[in-house]
């Protein structure tokens, strides 16, 4: 197999949708107005994001130590 086989997308994925996710919360967090819940539902979806991201990040790990 050549080199490029070996590349595997889920190191960069995990950054990203951590990077993103972090994005996301702090817009939450920081964009005033009215919240019907009490809580910006893009603080909730970047928790999310960060949380996925470091599943994928986790498992690009692992895989890596193989």
């Amino acid at each position: 197999m050549s080199g490029a086989a070996k590349f595997d997308v889920r190191a960069p994925l995990g950054a990203l949708f951590i990077l993103l996710g972090a994005i996301v919360a702090v817009a939450g967090v920081t964009t005033p107005g009215a919240h019907p819940t009490g809580i910006a539902i893009a603080t909730v979806w970047g928790g999310v994001m960060i949380a996925f991201g470091a599943v994928v990040s986790a498992l690009a790990w692992r895989a890596r130590g193989r």
